[in-house]
């Protein structure tokens, strides 16, 4: 059976450490009659928002909890989109009804990834990226383009029932990566509208030889790291994951 390295880390924009950041990322392995699966999300609170990191963990935490549950119980091949932004929806609706605030306050954006012995399904609202590497071709594809509005820092947040999720279903993945917008301007050609291929072939080569241990160290500084925060003002936050059975294999150098 297949498994899952992982890397996963968020780092809050150089003007608000040593505080937090508003982005969540998280994932988890989910074991069923067909297979091992990979569920992972990653989520950006919006900076406007009072409580956007707060929407942002609630979001990551509720979709990962919808998804696996969903594979645990369901035998057919399918994640229906409408169930998952529901699911997610009402968690935020909750969490400012406990709170005594506005689900505005808790916007945040998400997008999931859902990867299993067969197929692969990504979903998400709003302008952060996955990127998925598929049996089909050795190039990194981004199937859905995020969401970045007619104007700057516009964008659309889960929690809002006007917001327009959107999924894709594509081939088995070998390698896939989530990430937020603050990571667009180096890893997303935008002209091209392509992800930059080498930025993520240089993750998924190194968590495909070594060992997530071994690698979380230098993963988390370059997202904190001078010359990163040259390229982008905003927090940052990345999910990168590789089948172990693919190592060396699967994810070209």
């Amino acid at each position: 059976m297949d498994t899952w390295q992982v890397l996963a880390a968020v780092a809050a924009a150089p003007r608000k450490r040593p505080g937090p950041g508003d982005d969540a990322v998280g994932h988890r392995t989910v074991d069923t009659d067909t297979g091992l699966w990979l569920v992972a999300a990653c989520a950006d609170g919006a900076g406007s928002a009072a409580l956007g990191r707060r929407g942002a963990e609630v979001a990551v935490r509720q979709a990962l909890a919808w998804l696996s549950t969903r594979l645990k119980r369901s035998r057919r091949a399918e994640l229906p989109l409408a169930g998952l932004q529901h699911a997610v929806d009402r968690a935020l609706a909750a969490e400012a009804r406990r709170r005594g605030v506005t689900v505005r306050d808790l916007a945040t954006t998400l997008v999931c990834a859902v990867a299993g012995p067969q197929r692969t399904w990504l979903a998400q609202v709003g302008d952060g990226a996955a990127v998925v590497q598929t049996d089909e071709t050795p190039h990194w594809q981004m199937p859905i383009w995020p969401d970045r509005g007619e104007h700057v820092n516009e964008t659309q947040f889960a929690g809002d029932p006007r917001s327009q999720w959107r999924c894709a279903e594509l081939p088995r993945a070998h390698a896939l990566a989530l990430l937020s917008d603050g990571l667009l301007p180096v890893a997303v050609d935008q002209a091209a509208r392509q992800p930059f291929q080498p930025f993520f072939t240089g993750f998924a080569g190194e968590l495909a030889r070594r060992d997530v241990d071994e690698l979380r160290p230098a993963f988390e500084a370059f997202l904190t790291s001078p010359r990163l925060a040259e390229r982008t003002d905003d927090d940052v936050s990345l999910v990168v994951a590789v089948r172990r059975a693919q190592a060396g294999a699967d994810v070209p150098a």
